[in-house]
C-alpha cells in the first residue's frame, strides 16, 4: 500500500508481520496522537516552552512507528527550537502544518487497518 505520509515497513519489521502486533500499535497511534498534538498546541499557546520541548521530546518516536518520517522531522525541529528558545514564533504554524500531514497520516492508517485481519 503506497501511502504520502507514512510508510508501514518499519511497524512490519518491528511487529515480524503479526498483524495483531501492528493493529495493537496502529489503533494506539490513532487514538492518542491527536490528544498529544493538542497538549502541544496547547502549550504552545501558553509559551510553556519547556512544556513543548518535553512535549514534542515525548512525540517524536511514536511518528517513527508509522514510519513518518517526514514528520519525525518536523517534530524534531519543534522539539530543537523550543529547547533553544529560537525562531518561537515559526512554532504555531509549524504545528498547523504537521497537523494537515497528521490527517493524512491517520486517513492512510485508517485504510492499512482495513486490510490486514
Amino acid at each position: 500500500m503506497e501511502f504520502e505520509v507514512g510508510n508501514t515497513q518499519y511497524l512490519e519489521q518491528l511487529s515480524n508481520g503479526n498483524t495483531a502486533i501492528i493493529r495493537q500499535i496502529a489503533e494506539l497511534f490513532l487514538e492518542q496522537t491527536p490528544g498529544d498534538v493538542d497538549l502541544l498546541v496547547a502549550y504552545i499557546r501558553d509559551e510553556d516552552w519547556d512544556a513543548v520541548y518535553k512535549q514534542a521530546h515525548y512525540l517524536k518516536p511514536t511518528l517513527i512507528y508509522v514510519g513518518a518520517k517526514g514528520l519525525h522531522t518536523e517534530i524534531s525541529t519543534i522539539e530543537r527550537l523550543a529547547k533553544g528558545r529560537q525562531e518561537l514564533h515559526k512554532l504555531p504554524a509549524m504545528v498547523d502544518h504537521m497537523r494537515s500531514k497528521l490527517a493524512t497520516l491517520y486517513d492512510e492508517l485508517n485504510a492499512y487497518l482495513k486490510t490486514i485481519e
